[in-house]
């Protein structure tokens, strides 16, 4: 367990440190008082916090009490980053976002891997929009663009960040 925590804090030393290589990817500006509030919190985390952060757990919003139990333990004890959902319902998801936000001193990253839409992760309780293989089939650029959009409307609404949603299970769309 110390080697782990060792090498955990080798890695975050050396690459919070190390200065990017990459000059080229563009960059949203960030309002000053925005930045001025993630410095202030991020300089009162301890090692533990800051660690912590690099991490995202799995969770679910249909396997009952006794998980629920397990990732509460796991935001309290280990102060993680991140939850990523998968199966359940959207609105046990975003019970349960809540309370996990509540939990955490630090805001929580929710993502969720749905390319589909909700529809993927949520099967009885949300649509699923069509593959990314129909999409490129279709060549309707205005189409794809709406699905995204209204895909996006759909998980902002249950409080997720992030969609992992770069290919599907054929490997289309995947990043080269």
């Amino acid at each position: 367990m110390t080697k782990r925590l060792l090498l955990l804090l080798f890695l975050f030393i050396q690459f919070s440190t190390a200065e990017p290589s990459y000059s080229t990817i563009p960059t949203i500006p960030i309002p000053e008082i925005e930045t001025q509030w993630v410095d202030s919190l991020f300089n009162t985390l301890t090692l533990d916090e800051k660690i912590g952060q690099l991490f995202m757990i799995r969770a679910h919003s249909d396997l009952g009490p006794e998980h629920i139990a397990k990732v509460e333990r796991q935001i309290k004890q280990y102060h993680v980053g991140g939850l990523c959902f998968f199966q359940g319902t959207p609105l046990k998801q975003a019970e349960l976002t809540n309370n996990y936000q509540q939990l955490s001193r630090i805001p929580l990253m929710i993502a969720i891997d749905a390319e589909w839409g909700l529809g993927m992760r949520h099967k009885d309780a949300a649509i699923s929009f069509p593959h990314q293989l129909t999409l490129g089939a279709m060549q309707d650029n205005k189409a794809i663009y709406d699905m995204g959009s209204e895909i996006a409307k759909e998980l902002k609404r249950i409080g997720t960040q992030i969609n992992f949603a770069l290919d599907d299970e054929r490997g289309v769309g995947k990043i080269r």
